[in-house]
């Protein structure tokens, strides 16, 4: 089976995430990327009780990380 990734399969949050744990866990670093993946995907969902606050704190989480 052969596919392609097409643009019109992402959106700007898709692409800000990855970008977010790229810069997060550094370009040539495989560990620290794996747990910047790890940290950025797992905290919305621990988050998820404060749906109010939510977007707020992982917004502060990120930016003192």
């Amino acid at each position: 089976m052969t596919g392609f990734i097409s643009p019109a399969g992402s959106t700007f949050e898709q692409s800000l995430l990855l970008i977010s744990i790229i810069v997060l866990g550094g370009i040539g670093n495989t560990w620290g990327t794996l747990i910047a993946a790890t940290f950025i995907i797992l905290l919305p969902e621990k988050l998820h009780a404060l749906q109010e606050y939510r977007v707020l704190l992982f917004s502060v989480l990120v930016v003192i990380i």
